[in-house]
């Protein structure tokens, strides 16, 4: 099985949280259930944070 790493960058705040991949594509999440929820399905299984 071939799998690819992927690289994020998190930077958490009061009321959101940022996540970068390496290549800079910016998305923003809100600190609830929610936002967690879409954050690990964009990392998946092979992120390294």
């Amino acid at each position: 099985m071939n799998k690819s790493t992927n690289y994020y960058g998190i930077d958490i705040s009061k009321d959101v949280f940022d996540v970068t991949d390496q290549k800079e594509t910016h998305y923003q999440f809100t600190k609830e259930f929610k936002g967690f929820k879409k954050c690990k399905k964009l990392l998946g299984e092979t992120a390294i944070v």
